[in-house]
C-alpha cells in the first residue's frame, strides 16, 4: 500500500439503515482504518456519513436514521483525533435536499458533482497536512 499517499474511505450509510447500532458501525469503520494503517497507508481520510431525505417503508424512520448518522459522525470525529494520520472529512456543500435524486437517498447529477468536488478537496487538503 506504500504507493498510495492517502486512502479515502466512506462507508456505513446502508449499515445504519439496518439493525446495527451506530456504535458497532463506527467500531467496524475504525477497525478498517487501523487495518489500512497497519498495511502501510500513510494517511486515511474518512468521509462523513451523509444524511438522507427519505427511508424505505417498513424500515427505520428518517428521524432515527439521521440521529444514528449524527451520532456516528460525531463519534468518528472524536475517535479520529486519537489515531495518528487519520482525519474525518465533512461534506459541507453536499447537505441540501436539492442535491438528492427522486428517491431522496442518492445524489442527483448536481449532487454527485458537488460530492466529487468535496472528495477531491478532502484529498488535496490532506496532501498538504
Amino acid at each position: 500500500m506504500s504507493k498510495f499517499c492517502i486512502v479515502y474511505v466512506e462507508l456505513g450509510s446502508n449499515d445504519l439503515c439496518g439493525c446495527q447500532l451506530a456504535e458497532a458501525v463506527c467500531q467496524n469503520l475504525l477497525d478498517l482504518v487501523r487495518l489500512l494503517l497497519s498495511w502501510g497507508a500513510p494517511k486515511v481520510v474518512v468521509g462523513e456519513i451523509l444524511y438522507r431525505g427519505k427511508m424505505r417503508e417498513g424500515g427505520l424512520t428518517l428521524e432515527t436514521y439521521n440521529e444514528k448518522v449524527s451520532f456516528a459522525n460525531q463519534r468518528l470525529k472524536k475517535e479520529a483525533l486519537t489515531i495518528a494520520n487519520v482525519g474525518v472529512w465533512t461534506h459541507d456543500r453536499v447537505r441540501s435536499a436539492a442535491l438528492l435524486s427522486h428517491d431522496s437517498v442518492h445524489l442527483n447529477t448536481r449532487g454527485m458533482r458537488q460530492y466529487w468536488r468535496s472528495v477531491k478537496g478532502a484529498v488535496l487538503v490532506s496532501l498538504h497536512k
